[in-house]
């Protein structure tokens, strides 16, 4: 019996140029900065645009997920752009937060 690897391809854009990326189920975002840029990775965030909405994605996202969750099947781009470390930790600590608000509300 063999595993069959589904792989599919995305276009990220980064400083007005479209790259093609191919990625597979286990792809994160963390993966794919590193692959297209050469600079320190925490300076890239990856984020999702859809619907004229962009949200930042968090490093442990695995995009392969996040393409095949478009159930209207909304164009989705995926944009890498420069932030500062600031941001990137503010980012980090709100998501902490949100999953403690979880957690708390459902031992209440």
């Amino acid at each position: 019996m063999k595993h069959r690897r589904e792989s599919t391809q995305i276009a990220v854009d980064m400083d007005g140029v479209r790259m093609r990326c191919h990625i597979s189920r286990h792809t994160t975002c963390h993966d794919v900065i590193r692959g297209i840029t050469s600079e320190d990775d925490n300076c890239y965030a990856m984020f999702e645009c859809r619907k004229g909405i962009e949200k930042m994605l968090p490093n442990e996202t695995r995009i392969y997920k996040r393409v095949r969750s478009r159930i209207d099947n909304s164009v989705t781009n995926f944009v890498l752009k420069k932030i500062s470390k600031l941001a990137s930790k503010k980012a980090s600590i709100d998501r902490a937060r949100r999953k403690l608000q979880r957690i708390r509300s459902k031992l209440l």
